[in-house]
Parts: C-alpha cells; structure tokens; sequence
C-alpha cells in the first residue's frame, strides 16, 4: 500500500509542476560545453480519463545561450481544432539568476484559424516572446494543458529533438484507468510501470543528456522515441477498436460509408468522355485525366472532415474537394467504369519519411490519401489532387514508402513506387562559345524525368512566364549569367519529362591571364551537397530516395576559340561504390574540347561501413567538378 501511496503522490507532483532554482549557474559544467540550449526540465503527463478523452499536461523550462536556439524556442504553436483545446497556458521568461523578467499575457498569445485557400475550423495558439528583447542567457519557462476528445490519436515523445542542445531531465507519463488499455512502442529507451486496482501507471525519463549533433546522412534511429497507441477510440459519434491496421481501415470505411453516389449526368459525361476504349490502362488514363479536368484541390477540415470526405454528388456539382473528396470521387469514377480501386492512407512530404519503425505498430500516422488501381502486371497510384500528373505518377511526395491499402474493414501496409535512379534522369548538353571578353554564349539542350522534372514542371503548369524564367535564372549554376531565351515542353508520360532549351550569356566565364585561358568545363553540373564527418558514428548511411536517387549525363562541347590550343585538361576519373557511380571523360578534337560527365546515386540504407566511402565519393566529386582546362594561344 505504502508503494502505491508513493507512486500517486510522484504522479500528482508532475501534474502540479513545482517551482525549481532555475539559476544558471546550477547547470553541470557537462553540459555546457557545445551547447545553444539546456533543458532544464521537461516533463509530460499523458492521462486517459475515458476512450473518448485524455488530458495531457505539459511543463518544461529551457535556458537558451544565443540566437539560434532563440528561433527554436521562442515561439510555440499549438494546434486545435473542434475535438480539441488548450488551457492554462503560462510562460515566464527568466534572467540568468533565475528571476522573472517577464510574465506572459494574454496580449502576448495569438489565437487565429488556419483558413486561407481552404476551409478549416482548425485553429492555432501562437505563443511568441520577443526574442531580441533579453540577453543571454535567459530562461523560457512554459507550461500547458490541452484537453482532447480525438482518441484515435494518441502523443508520441522524442526528447532529443534538437541539436546541440544538453538535457538535464525529461519525462513522460501515462496515467490510464482501470478498464482502457493502451499500447506503446519503445525505441532505445524503457519504462516503469506499474498496475493498481485504479489503473496504470508507466513513466520513462531521460537524464544528463550532453548536446547531440545529427549524423548527416542518416536516419538517426539512435535516439529515444516513445509511440502510443490507443486500443480502443472514440471520435464524434464513431468508435471502435484501433489495434491493428483492419481497425484503422474500418474506422475510414465507416466515416466515408455511402459518400460514393455518382449523378447520373457525370455518369453520363464521363462515358462521353471515355468513349469506345476497350484498353483497360487507357480507360484508367481517361477516367484520371476526366477527374483532373473537372475538378481542382481545395482543402476542407470541418468537424470530422479531417477523415470524412465530401460526397461524390457534392464533389461532381462544386468541381472541388481535398485529397480524401477527390480520391473518393476518383474510385467512384472508375467504379462506373467496371475497374476498382482503393483508398491509400499515406504520409506525404518531399523527405519519404520510412514507416518501418510502425510497420509492427498499427496506429495513424497518415495526412494524405491517395488511390491505388492494381493491374494484373502492375498497380498504378493516382495522386487525385493533381490537374497536371499523368496516371501512375507519384513524383517525390508519395514515392517509396508505405501507405495503408483500405479494402472495406481490412487494411494492408503496402509498398508504393519507388523509381529507379535512370527513371529520375538529367541529361543535358551543351555548346559553348567562348567571346573575347571573358563571356561565354551557351546553348543548352536538357532533358528531365520523373523527380528531377518535379519542380519544373510545378513552374512550367502552375506559373507565370515572368515566374518561371525567375526560377530559370536562379538555377543556372552559372554566377554572373543572364537567360537570353528559353523553351520547355511537357511529355505528361508515365515517367513524365521536360524538354528544356536555354540560351545563356554567361559573363565572365572564363578568366585570362597572359596567353591562357582558364575554366571550369563542369559547367555549373554540381553534387556539392553538405554533410559532415562523425567520430564514432553510430547509424547506418542513408540516401533519402526522394532527394538522393538519381542520375545525371552531362555532354559539354567547348569550341576554342581561334588562336588558341588545349595546353592541358584534368585527368578522366571513373569512381564506383554499392552506392552509386561517377565518371568524367576528356575526348580532344583540333578545335574542341568535349566533356562527359555521369554521376548516378542511388538511394537506400547501407552499413556503417559504407559512411566513409560516400564522403570519399563526395569530395572526389566535388575535387573533380571545381577543375579547370587550360587553353594557350596558338605560337
């Protein structure tokens, strides 16, 4: 009994938050040293008051050293919408000696919608304290309650969130009632827990945490994560279990359930549309290209429209939706069409954030939906908030990764396309022109596909004229070069690509001195990209697919200029590893140089043993694309 006394009264004193000396000078010397930030203490007490309610109360105290953990820190957005609130939010700031300098007021709290080009009853808390207005270092003291009544998600706690930033403590708990169970998943860490005839009580806590810098190149699954998940949820008026990936799926069944009416008059349109077409992939293509080219993407997020989607009739009749409204209207579509599809829960964004690490821990993690048709010999996934993709094109913010198929009350974690490093290809080539004062006239001829032809083809559909030769300048890797005239052209194929032809002056591009000339025949090609050698690395290498998996052929031809002759061109290179290849080669005609330059990488996990290597390929690349020709006027 007395343990059990022990345990609630530790519990109530987190939930309490009591007053600490929070002087400067009481921070270990440890963990000091390298450090933008220390904190203090930051602790979190997660409660399930019932299935439909939890509760979870924050504290945390953070002395900061300079300006760069001041944009960290400084400003706190917290996020609500109608199944959730925030309250008692407080905040002081304190000198170095631990005293009050200033106290938050309701002046210095912004509460605003998260409206614009969507409509959304989402809204935000924007706690900000001038920065500039303390000297360091200064402490931020905050506390929070936010109450919530969406129990499909439960928190998750990473307590090494930033760089070089030391922790002298950190915490989490869990208070469940007896009744309601939860799960968890641990990542490098453990907890204590223990069970009373009130419920459950578990707790983890990290301590002395020195400051970190993140491996570049890498995961960094090295540090603790805390994932909870709910057994049961309740939601509006829907509830149910959420153990496993059938219960997440039946949960978006049961919200979108009979949304999936089509008006006879797009019924109607539609097989207009398609016409006599017998080629299943075809009909796929048309009925895609017909969603496209009467709908547009416009977010909605009222009440529980965060999962629910908008009807089909109401989707046909207004001409818009957001991705869960336009992938519904999509199947609908094909369903009229005699070819099913499904919904994809997914994680979209530009980085392919992996979702092994829940792979065997069923909860959600998604903010996108889009639909998948499987073939015979292939499975095409249509991103539906797209006007200008073509059918089967992820591009970079859905590709390689998992998404969680929805087959009525059964859900799959499947794989979705991940594209080959030819398939995200850069090919340019180009005439160069030396002038007699120091200019070059430069001709490009490019071509580029899949990821590489993402950006440009968002400047190309969805820009001005004005706007895209801007975005052109910018990314000539050529300083001092003026665009005289350019053309892009779109082939929307299944591996989209972008002919592109640049007309360039680039000033002052070579540079002489006596009777040379020198230059760089790399010709703004470049994989300068940073990163950052680690003593006792402790992850794996990783190339993010999404940024790092690609390939470039560079094809360069440099007329002499009259009067001169080559004196001298860098040696041919040729460089391979599991992760990719480089090679550069000089062929030397009477009056040219041609230069060829293929760099592929490809992207993936390797071991520890490969992180070396990869540095060594980097500066090899980087040695080779900064050297220059020789040229000699002619005796």
């Amino acid at each position: 009994m007395k343990s059990i006394f022990l345990l609630i009264f530790c519990f109530c004193i987190n939930f309490s938050f009591a007053q600490i000396d929070l002087n400067v000078k009481l921070i270990p010397d440890s963990l000091l040293k390298d450090a933008d930030a220390v904190i203090r203490y930051h602790k979190t007490a997660f409660e399930i008051l019932e299935v439909g309610k939890t509760v979870t109360k924050v504290n945390y105290a953070v002395t900061i050293f300079n300006e760069r953990a001041a944009d960290e820190h400084n400003e706190i957005v917290l996020y609500y919408d109608k199944f959730s609130k925030f309250k008692d939010i407080e905040a002081k700031i304190l000198n170095s000696q631990g005293q009050v300098l200033k106290t938050l007021k309701k002046a210095d709290i912004t509460d605003y919608g998260l409206s614009g080009e969507f409509m959304t009853d989402n809204r935000a808390k924007l706690v900000s304290l001038d920065k500039k207005a303390y000297s360091y270092p200064y402490t931020l003291v905050l506390s929070y309650e936010e109450e919530s009544a969406k129990t499909l998600f439960y928190p998750a706690w990473n307590p090494i969130e930033y760089e070089n930033t030391s922790i002298i403590s950190s915490s989490f708990e869990v208070r469940s009632p007896a009744g309601i169970s939860y799960r968890k998943k641990e990542v490098c860490l453990s907890g204590v827990k223990y069970s009373h005839e009130k419920g459950i009580y578990e707790r983890w806590e990290i301590a002395n945490i020195k400051p970190k810098k993140f491996e570049s190149f890498s995961e960094n699954e090295q540090y603790p994560e805390l994932i909870l998940g709910p057994d049961f949820y309740k939601m509006d008026d829907y509830k149910g279990p959420a153990k496993t990936w059938d219960d997440i799926a039946s949960f978006y069944t049961l919200v979108n359930a009979g949304r999936d009416k089509l008006p006879d008059l797009t019924k109607s349109k539609l097989r207009e549309y398609v016409g006599n077409e017998t080629d299943k992939r075809k009909i796929i293509e048309k009925t895609y290209s017909f969603m496209q080219s009467h709908t547009r993407y416009f977010l909605i997020a009222l009440g529980i429209g965060g999962w629910q989607a908008l009807t089909v009739e109401e989707v046909a009749n207004k001409g818009y939706g957001d991705c869960k409204a336009l992938t519904n209207y999509t199947i609908a579509l094909l369903k009229e069409m005699g070819i099913i599809a499904y919904p994809a829960l997914i994680y979209g964004n530009k980085y392919s954030i992996n979702m092994n690490k829940i792979a065997d821990f069923p909860v959600s993690k998604f903010n996108h939906v889009i639909a998948c048709v499987p073939l015979a010999s292939d499975t095409l996934w249509l991103e539906c908030t797209s006007q200008t993709d073509p059918a089967g094109y992820q591009g970079s913010f859905t590709s390689s990764r998992k998404a969680l198929l929805i087959n009525g009350k059964k859900g799959f974690l499947v794989n979705t396309k991940s594209y080959k490093p030819e398939e995200n290809l850069q090919e340019r080539n180009a005439h160069v022109t030396f002038n007699e004062n120091g200019d070059a006239d430069i001709q490009f001829n490019s071509t580029y596909t899949g990821i590489q032809h993402d950006l440009r083809s968002t400047y190309l559909e969805g820009k001005s004229k004005e706007e895209l030769k801007k975005f052109l300048s910018e990314n000539l890797d050529l300083p001092n070069s003026e665009l005289i005239k350019f053309d892009l052209k779109l082939d929307k194929k299944i591996i989209p690509k972008i002919n592109e032809n640049l007309s360039i002056n680039a000033s002052r591009y070579y540079s002489k001195s006596g009777n040379r000339i020198f230059f760089k025949p790399s010709l703004g090609a470049s994989f300068d990209i940073k990163g950052k050698t680690e003593d006792n690395r402790e992850t794996r290498l990783y190339l993010n697919n999404s940024t790092l998996n690609f390939k470039d052929i560079d094809n360069y031809t440099f007329n002499i200029p009259l009067g001169f002759k080559i004196e001298y061109v860098p040696k041919n290179l040729s460089l391979s590893n599991s992760f990719g290849s480089f090679n550069v080669n000089y062929a030397l005609k009477e009056n040219q140089i041609i230069y060829s330059r293929i760099l592929t990488v490809k992207g993936g996990q390797y071991s520890k043993s490969e992180v070396e290597k990869w540095y060594t390929f980097l500066k090899e690349i980087r040695k080779s694309d900064n050297q220059k020709a020789v040229l000699i006027a002619a005796k």
